[in-house]
């Protein structure tokens, strides 16, 4: 395997870490982050709780979705835009399950 490949190879397995594109990162990597960062935040900066949770859970998510995209499209020629907007959409929809449990039952609370 070249290098390029190689390298491309792991910048799509981090970013499918962080991407919604599995079905376990939100609850073992992307949420425990945002929480993480937004905790800090809201502690150092005095911004919303609610408000940095989501910021840094999109955050994590876009993350993911450019590094999948970009290492989708350096491995195995897939579209870069078609990745990128499948990703965006995802990510929108996790992100209005998650701001439900977030605002609505107070589940995922520093």
């Amino acid at each position: 395997m070249k290098a390029g490949r190689a390298a491309g190879l792991l910048v799509g397995v981090i970013g499918f870490i962080l991407s919604p594109a599995s079905w376990w990162n939100d609850l073992v990597v992307n949420i425990p982050l945002a929480v993480a960062m937004a905790s800090i935040i809201h502690r150092l900066a005095g911004v919303g709780y609610l408000e940095a949770f989501i910021a840094c859970y999109w955050a994590t998510n876009i993350l993911g979705v450019l590094l999948l995209a970009v290492g989708a499209s350096s491995t195995a020629g897939a579209s870069l835009r078609r990745s990128l907007l499948a990703g965006i959409a995802a990510s929108t929809v996790y992100t209005i399950l998650v701001v439900t449990l977030v605002g609505d039952t107070g589940v995922l609370q520093p």
